[in-house]
């Protein structure tokens, strides 16, 4: 699946009389229920994108623009869902057409009344079961978010220019099964390897502080995922790592991300033998190191002391899938307390207290084993991996993990 999420306003870009569909989504859903608003676009070749907001970045109604630029007018079928900790709620579904330069709005409103009603090939709407099809004659024009929707069908095409205009999608990206995936600007960046750039036994650092990473019997594999894209693959059975210096040593915050995909399951008693996804544990020592492990394919997220390895932070579920997944993690300082938490594809899995104090070992960071490259070995193909020295806001969170889903995930 494609995702797009590019947190814009149209009124630039936008042609004089654009061919446009303006998806408004609100909700009677109490916060218990509901914390994401995603919208999903299917069009005419079988393709999809889904812009994804997250409320604590602004309240409902969140609105996003479908723009046709070329092809057929349709139909097309748009579906928002509500989510809570990425656990889908309810949903609600409109199949309609374009109406060739104009912008009409797509009204799609997530009702407590319609949890738990299945209507298979219909919707629910306000609690009853009706048709996903919509005339797109009868769809109203877009006025504006409090424009309301009035009857005049033949009005004049409006740009969207409401500061509330969340996302933007291209319904000719949508038919083609492809997306434009921009690259986010998030200061803090301190190591960014991608596999696309891999030379020999060296894995250059796009951060601009020249971190380069080291290939130790781990292969560039160019097609990993089934796009066409490389990754870098470790194994289990031979030392095999990649290592790079440590990104964030001095530091108490910490954000990373990664895309990979494994189908390593091994469990291992012994927490210093968990194995290293990111970063490393040091035995002895009472300075703190920091390391993403993973025990029968599930996360654990700790900063050591000493010869304490047991994972603070535990994921629920397992990675251990043999799917491309994007990881997010980190540590943040919240007053006097240190917390970590962990997320799959945007799903949080876990979230707990950290040992508090700066990042002080080891010098080297790997992926695919701890520091003595005996311990902790993973079998995994990794396409790109981020490093930030700084506890990123959720909008900038949202940012990267868009941009790494567009670029890496089928």
């Amino acid at each position: 699946m494609k995702h797009v999420c590019l947190f814009a306003m149209l009124a630039a870009c936008a042609p004089t009389d654009p061919t446009q569909l303006v998806v408004v989504v609100d909700s009677d859903l109490p916060s218990t229920q509901l914390d994401t608003v995603e919208v999903v676009v299917r069009g005419l070749a079988g393709g999809e994108q889904t812009a994804r907001a997250r409320l604590v970045d602004g309240p409902l109604p969140r609105v996003v623009a479908i723009e046709r630029r070329g092809g057929p007018v349709g139909p097309i079928e748009i579906e928002a869902r509500a989510l809570v900790a990425g656990v889908p709620q309810v949903s609600q579904r409109r199949r309609t057409s374009f109406v060739a330069q104009q912008t009409r709005r797509v009204d799609l409103f997530l009702t407590s009344a319609c949890v738990d009603l299945d209507c298979g090939t219909d919707t629910c709407e306000r609690g009853d079961c009706r048709s996903v099809d919509v005339p797109p004659e009868s769809l109203a024009p877009w006025e504006g978010i409090d424009g309301g929707v009035g009857p005049d069908a033949g009005a004049d095409a409006q740009v969207p220019d409401d500061a509330s205009v969340d996302a933007f999608v291209d319904a000719d990206a949508v038919d083609a099964n492809t997306s434009t995936c921009e690259a986010p600007s998030v200061p803090g960046l301190v190591l960014h390897l991608d596999a696309r750039d891999v030379r020999g036994a060296v894995w250059p650092d796009r951060s601009g502080f020249g971190r380069d990473a080291t290939l130790t019997a781990a292969t560039w594999v160019p097609d990993a995922f089934g796009l066409g894209l490389p990754a870098v693959a470790t194994r289990s059975d031979v030392k095999s790592f990649v290592s790079f210096e440590n990104p964030v040593l001095g530091t108490t915050e910490v954000s990373f991300f990664l895309v990979l995909r494994t189908d390593d399951d091994r469990s291992t008693g012994n927490a210093r033998n968990r194995s290293c996804v990111l970063g490393s544990f040091v035995a002895g020592g009472a300075a703190p190191s920091m390391a993403l492990v993973a025990n029968g394919g599930t996360l654990g997220l700790s900063v050591a002391e000493g010869n304490t390895y047991t994972p603070a932070v535990i994921a629920s579920g397992s990675i251990a899938d043999a799917r491309p997944h994007v990881i997010t993690g980190g540590r943040r300082e919240n007053g006097a307390s240190t917390q970590g938490g962990l997320w799959v594809d945007s799903v949080l899995v876990g979230a707990g207290p950290l040992n508090a104090g700066a990042i002080g070992v080891p010098a080297r960071w790997r992926l695919g084993s701890h520091d003595d490259e005996e311990r902790g070995r993973f079998a995994a193909q990794y396409a790109e991996v981020r490093v930030y020295d700084r506890a990123l806001t959720p909008v900038e969170v949202v940012q990267v993990e868009e941009y790494l889903r567009c670029t890496w995930v089928p």
